[in-house]
């Protein structure tokens, strides 16, 4: 499978010359089996290239139907959606499936964020595509071929949705906004057990940058507790602060390193490519 980042940072976008290699859009990876499968892990910033990149692909025959999995539903995972362009034009069909929280499904938090205070479309009704919208929670899906494990993690005071997407014979676990408060609980561990590529909130005050009032957000030192309690091959290090330019990336990795010898840590760059299990 093939996986693409589009969008790498958490809360808010990050403009500007200091964030050009690991990228300013927040967070949107794409993942793209071998047979075709398609699956978009969160719609922040990032999925509007994501969207223009498809409609080329379109043009040349490629598919129109894809999955979409929301971790969460707060703005920095769902703000690409109003400009994402396969959401606004016939001819597409797009699934979205996301958790619930404060009594609301998953379709009543996207509408409720496209009314007309916040955005010119006044709704999904207004969105052109064939869309269908279903609430998930813990569980398993099968999509066109591929496994994806769902897992309820703490992230806050609210929750947040971990995955594992398995096809090709590899496995990428994502687990962004998560908060431990100690050890990570056993659905973490779950998620990342064995796999190829661990995606990891690792968005936690550091040196250099502005500090903030807790929101739930994971620390470096989280992230390699689950690389190391999980078996799993490779971290990625995601979500990052928007503050963190570039040169504060750089130094966090390289002291990531040291104080992890041994183990293979990189941080997710906005139009990174990699292949986990066989190539798509």
């Amino acid at each position: 499978m093939r996986v693409r980042f589009w969008g790498t940072r958490g809360t808010f976008v990050s403009p500007g010359s200091a964030f050009q290699r690991y990228g300013g859009n927040t967070i949107c990876t794409e993942i793209v089996s071998a047979g075709g499968a398609r699956i978009v892990l969160d719609l922040g910033t990032g999925c509007i290239p994501l969207g223009n990149s498809l409609v080329g692909e379109a043009a040349k025959g490629g598919s129109k139907r894809f999955l979409c999995l929301l971790s969460n539903t707060q703005i920095d995972h769902i703000q690409g959606l109003p400009f994402f362009v396969p959401a606004l034009v016939p001819g597409w069909d797009l699934t979205i499936m996301g958790p619930t929280h404060a009594g609301r499904d998953i379709s009543g938090v996207l509408d409720g964020a496209l009314n007309p205070n916040y955005s010119p479309l006044y709704g999904l009704g207004n969105l052109a595509a064939k869309l269908e919208l279903k609430t998930i929670a813990e569980g398993e899906i099968i999509w066109d071929g591929v496994r994806v494990m769902t897992r309820d993690l703490p992230h806050g005071a609210t929750r947040a949705l971990g995955f594992r997407i398995e096809t090709d014979g590899g496995a990428v676990a994502y687990l962004t906004d998560v908060i431990y408060r100690g050890d990570p609980p056993p659905a973490a561990i779950d998620l990342a057990g064995g796999a190829d590529l661990l995606i990891h909130d690792a968005m936690a005050g550091e040196e250099g940058v502005v500090k903030r009032r807790e929101f739930g957000h994971a620390s470096v030192e989280d992230a390699l507790f689950v690389m190391r309690e999980s078996g799993a091959k490779k971290l990625l290090l995601y979500h990052h602060d928007p503050d963190r330019t570039d040169v504060h990336m750089d130094v966090l990795l390289e002291k990531t390193r040291r104080a992890a010898p041994g183990i293979a840590v990189e941080g997710a760059k906005e139009g990174d490519v990699l292949t986990v299990g066989r190539a798509s």
